[in-house]
């Protein structure tokens, strides 16, 4: 393995081991103060930062022509990401129409907003992509 991969793993197993010691502090730290703090620490920042180190490390590992299972593994991290953006985009669409926003601006924000994020979600579900960027390999 060359350089950029050795990078992207222990980037990945460094942001693991941080979400897994902030899982374990808030699973079994008893009654401390320390864990609502550990608790929100993982879901706001080691949970979507690990997720983002996962796909860069599995962007670097498929460029490497992986075997086939290896790569579909690869590419889990980006599958997950694109459906829950997918589904939070659906949801702020139904908010956008059905909820009660105070005026009509504030609705279409949040509909722009939206559509944005389901384009996100969509281009990242696409699996037309094998380790190529606009059908040209580099």
């Amino acid at each position: 393995m060359d350089r950029e991969g050795i990078t992207a793993v222990v980037k990945l197993g460094a942001s693991l081991a941080v979400a897994i010691a902030l899982l374990l502090v808030w699973c079994f730290g008893g009654d401390a103060w320390f864990r609502p703090v550990a608790a929100i620490s993982l879901v706001v920042v080691a949970a979507p930062v690990a997720l983002l180190v996962a796909i860069d490390a599995g962007r670097t590992l498929r460029r490497r022509r992986l075997g086939r299972a290896a790569s579909i593994a690869s590419r889990l991290p980006q599958l997950f990401l694109g459906a829950l953006a997918c589904i939070g985009a659906v949801g702020g669409l139904g908010l956008a129409l059905l909820g009660a926003l105070p005026t009509m601006w504030h609705r279409a924000g949040c509909a722009f907003v939206s559509l944005c994020v389901l384009m996100y979600g969509v281009s990242l579900l696409r699996t037309g992509e094998s380790g190529t960027k606009g059908g040209v390999a580099s």
